[in-house]
């Protein structure tokens, strides 16, 4: 008896992206040489690239993990660790990084400095590889254009360096903190003491380059304004591996002046007088002028084993000493500041004032904004806010107070105003501009390692936020992105990864949130750069072919699927029933593409299916509008060549080519089709999902082709 056949069924799928392979899970050891052996065959490298690559049995592996951890609560032992780490040392290491991690399917983690609030940069609930970017930190400063070249694994502290090196009148619009890395910053829209005058570090973002999903290197021209617009503000490790930001250099005064001035409860003015001064000055003034409001509990001096509220304003002003002091004699009388509050310095001083108020009383020079303080963090828990309308006496008294009960937790009040009012809040995906009086951060640190002090600081600070909830903005309460706040919402990349990625993304984002989606599934459609809080692709829910549609009523309805051209409806295959009888009454453009559509694809080989979606989405062209997008999603009962000379030839405008085709087995092509991501488990297919949907279908047949004319008057009211 001839032994049985085992035939293995391709379905290429009509997709624009290259899908990630379905590899098996490695040991460390196994993905370690293969990951190696990959990266010498896609690496136009002289360098031995076992001295990049780090695998958890190398000695030098703790130390580069630990090296830029920023938050203690994610260095110990219970957290998982990475199964590589790779520190590229030139652009081609990051290309076959990326190819390489995604032939494994193991998820790539994208580290610039390490501050990254809630460590996303370097743990993961899954496996994953860690590209850490630390080795890439060259700028290259040109004063005669007034701009610099910065490479994503350097620091803040390193740009300032390095234009001080050239420039004493020129500087960059940033953070505060010298050691944050570039990558993170600036990708999540840079904010600085310098914003009032100059907007934030991606307002003054001209060019960058990338890594995307299939390793090409993309510079502003070739990977178009869409995605260029996507990594100013709405975080680089969404859609690729960010190389470097072609960045505008700002003019600075020879002499700046700082200062700091406290109030207390219980000061002549106190403090909340302060506040309330403060919130009508610190938005409006003169847009040279920033003044960072901090509001911490401390010891009192007047009740033995009290405590009362600190409030300290910081600030930065880009002129002389006398005319602060003039401005503010005026405008913010409350504050009492005198000449000799003040301090004249250069600006990369005063940015060394910053880092530490005593930097300058210490003789610090320049050279110490290059030091990256490896392998040193605390234990913290940040959030954030916006406040749009002035927060009452009344109100103030009531948040000091709880914040005395609570005992550690503390704010940062940075006003908006000057700059920020003036450019459109979809300028950049950073839409927190206009109407915004300042933004809150929320505080607390701790050095106690044990879980019990964890869980009471934290709650410390989620008690206090709960607290803020009237005071602070509504539908939707927003959020910093670079303040990441995992409380706000996470996506678990299961079938819900859309809406999950709504309840975060429009904290942060507003209305942007929809355009970073569009271009999310645009240049990586299979999410391959994804963390917890990235942005999730869209899924063509309305057109699922869902595998828990029950048995019963999907039959009895015909039984319609993606394999109906060759084998017809499930009912036509149905040769036995049961029945309980209860005896009761119960691009081209989108136009031309649809038109040839409708001439192919009822025609065609009847190994292929070709399903139409079309949606209004907003248009990426001339402000905001919305436009159709047009979506052909396809299964091919066969290979990918074969389909490619296929379409060549009966669907042109289509403009299909290999590289937009995927070929796995059936029961994957199940998978996909469902929404699950690839290298899901086929068990997957048995999840119900109860109770977890709400939608609107109803259904229509068409026997005559749609005409142009009439296509466009559907497109009319679709919009």
């Amino acid at each position: 008896m001839a032994k049985p056949c085992l035939v293995y069924l391709s379905a290429a799928f009509l997709l624009l992206t290259v899908a990630t392979s379905l590899a098996p899970p490695y040991s460390n050891s196994s993905l370690y040489h293969t990951f190696l052996h990959c990266l010498t065959q896609h690496t136009n490298s002289s360098t031995q690239l076992s001295n990049i690559v780090f695998a958890p049995t190398d000695p030098s592996f703790p130390t580069v993990l630990q090296n830029h951890v920023r938050n203690a609560r994610f260095n110990n032992s219970q957290i998982r660790k990475p199964l590589l780490i790779v520190t590229p040392l030139q652009e081609s290491h990051v290309q076959g990084a990326v190819i390489c991690a995604k032939t494994a399917n193991v998820i790539l983690k994208i580290r610039s400095g390490g501050h990254d609030y809630e460590g996303i940069s370097y743990v993961s609930k899954e496996p994953f590889i860690i590209l850490d970017m630390f080795n890439l930190r060259t700028i290259t400063v040109d004063i005669t254009n007034d701009v610099a070249v910065v490479q994503t694994g350097a620091t803040l502290g390193e740009i300032y360096y390095r234009i001080w090196e050239k420039s004493k009148v020129h500087g960059f619009p940033a953070g505060v903190c010298p050691t944050v890395g570039v990558g993170g910053t600036i990708s999540a829209g840079g904010y600085g003491n310098m914003l009032r005058k100059y907007g934030l570090s991606v307002d003054n973002v001209i060019d960058a380059q990338i890594v995307d999903v299939k390793g090409n290197l993309l510079n502003r021209k070739s990977m178009g304004e869409d995605l260029f617009w996507g990594i100013r503000g709405g975080g680089g490790a969404s859609f690729g591996v960010v190389l470097s930001f072609t960045i505008k250099l700002v003019s600075v005064p020879e002499t700046v002046t700082v200062f700091r001035v406290e109030k207390t409860l219980e000061t002549n003015v106190t403090a909340t007088d302060l506040v309330v001064q403060w919130q009508q000055v610190a938005p409006t003034t003169d847009d040279r002028l920033f003044m960072r409001l901090l509001l911490e509990p401390v010891t009192s001096n007047v009740v033995k084993g009290g405590q009362t509220i600190r409030a300290s304003v910081l600030a930065l002003f880009l002129g002389g000493a006398d005319e602060v002091v003039s401005i503010l004699e005026k405008e913010f009388p409350l504050l009492g500041l005198k000449k000799e509050n003040c301090i004249e310095v250069s600006w990369i001083d005063s940015v060394l004032w910053w880092k530490d108020g005593q930097s300058l009383k210490n003789g610090d020079k320049p050279e110490t904004l290059l030091d990256r303080n490896l392998n040193s963090a605390d234990f913290l828990k940040r959030k954030s806010d916006y406040v749009q309308k002035a927060i009452s006496k009344d109100e103030l008294e009531g948040i000091f107070k709880t914040m005395i009960e609570l005992g550690n937790i503390g704010f940062a009040f940075n006003p908006y105003g000057g700059k920020m009012g003036e450019i459109p809040a979809d300028a950049t995906p950073f839409p927190h501009r206009k109407g915004n009086l300042f933004k809150v951060q929320y505080f607390v640190t701790w050095h106690d390692p044990s879980p019990d002090a964890a869980q009471k600081f934290m709650n410390e600070a989620r008690r206090l936020y709960n607290y803020m909830t009237p005071f602070v903005s509504k539908n939707p309460r927003s959020a910093f992105l670079a303040y990441r706040d995992l409380d706000i919402g996470v996506n678990n990349f299961g079938n819900n990864s859309f809406e999950e990625g709504e309840v975060y993304g429009t904290k942060y984002f507003n209305d942007n949130f929809d355009r970073l989606v569009n271009i999310k599934t645009k240049v990586d459609p299979d999410n391959f750069f994804r963390n917890e809080q990235s942005i999730p692709v869209r899924p063509s829910k309305a057109f699922q072919v869902c595998p828990t549609v029950g048995v019963g009523g999907h039959f009895c309805g015909g039984g319609y699927g993606n394999m109906m051209r060759k084998y017809g409806l499930s009912i036509d295959h149905s040769i036995d029933a049961q029945i309980v009888d209860v005896k009761e009454d119960f691009g081209q453009n989108a136009t031309d593409l649809v038109v040839q559509w409708q001439k192919v694809a009822p025609h065609t080989d009847e190994r292929l299916f070709m399903r139409l979606e079309l949606h209004p989405v907003n248009s990426n062209v001339g402000g905001k509008h919305e436009t159709i997008r047009a979506e052909v999603v396809t299964l091919f009962l066969g290979g990918a060549d074969e389909l490619v000379s296929l379409l060549e030839k009966e669907f042109p405008i289509l403009g299909l080519n290999k590289d937009n085709c995927i070929e796995m087995s059936w029961i994957e092509s199940a998978l996909w089709w469902a929404s699950f991501r690839n290298g899901t488990h086929p068990n997957a297919l048995l999840n119900r999902k109860l109770n977890s949907a709400k939608f609107l279908k109803r259904s229509d047949y068409v026997k005559t082709p749609i005409s142009q004319d009439e296509l466009e008057w559907i497109w009319k009211r679709m919009i």
